[in-house]
């Protein structure tokens, strides 16, 4: 029996190409014949693959927390799914990148920011991961309810 030359192939990571040794044949989970060149490897190949491959986006948690909060502020339920969906969307490494795309954005320690929600009506503070591209919602609330707490801490 001969053994398989590895053949080179292109393997995205945070948006950089870089080269990787893959056998001749590659079969997915499914088995299907994953060794066209458009393969599709995750973008954080440390992170669980858990039947999906992942993308550049953020992951946001969580949701529900927003909806909690227009529950009680139906005006604010607009502009929160707003903030939501162009978050979603977004691919930060950075607190630079963040303040890139939302420059009244204030940057915190400990990898938290502050948004304006609104207009300035609501006030919403997030921890990010940014190696994982995770954002964790801490706090949503009014302009009284943000002033009440320490939003290094929350």
């Amino acid at each position: 029996m001969g053994t398989h030359q590895p053949s080179m192939k292109n393997m995205c990571i945070d948006h950089r190409r870089v080269d990787i040794a893959m056998p001749q044949r590659f079969l997915d989970r499914s088995g299907l014949d994953m060794t066209s060149d458009t393969f599709l490897l995750p973008t954080h190949p440390i992170a669980p693959i858990l039947g999906s491959w992942y993308c550049g986006s953020v992951r946001i948690i969580a949701k529900r927390t927003l909806r909690t909060f227009w529950k009680r502020h139906p005006k604010a339920k607009d502009p929160l799914e707003a903030w939501h969906q162009e978050v979603a969307r977004a691919d930060w490494a950075t607190p630079s990148a963040v303040k890139t795309q939302f420059r009244s954005a204030s940057v915190l320690q400990d990898n938290r920011v502050v948004f304006n929600v609104a207009g300035n009506q609501y006030r919403l503070i997030v921890k990010i991961n940014y190696p994982y591209r995770i954002v964790y919602i801490r706090f949503v609330g009014t302009h009284a309810g943000y002033d009440a707490i320490d939003a290094t801490t929350i």
